[in-house]
Formats: structure tokens, C-alpha cells, sequence
């Protein structure tokens, strides 16, 4: 998977068991992700969710 903008990563969780999204926890609601900041908007943030346990490399 590859950024859908120029960005700086924020956040980042992969250690999260695999779930469907209708079966989010609200402490979990994104499951494993990434979360970018992306550089040519300040205010625009995209999270990148529902990614597979420890398939995130950055």
C-alpha cells in the first residue's frame, strides 16, 4: 500500500489481532493502521485502516 498524498507518518498500530470492520471496539475503531499527516494541507489527516496484524512497514 502507498500513501494516497506526500506525507509524514503520525501514527502508527500493527499489533492488533485481524478483525472485520463492523466488529470495531470504540477504544479500536480503526483496528491496525497508519496515520498520515499530509504535507501539503496542515489540516489533512488520512488514516489508512483495517490493516493486517504486523504488516506495517514504514
Amino acid at each position: 500500500m502507498y500513501s494516497p498524498c506526500d506525507a509524514k507518518v503520525i501514527e502508527v498500530e500493527s499489533t492488533l489481532p485481524d478483525f472485520i470492520p463492523r466488529e470495531a471496539t470504540k477504544k479500536d475503531p480503526l483496528g491496525n493502521y497508519v496515520g498520515l499527516s499530509c504535507k501539503n494541507d496542515n489540516d489533512t489527516i488520512v488514516y489508512l485502516a483495517y490493516l493486517s496484524k504486523n504488516s506495517v512497514l514504514v
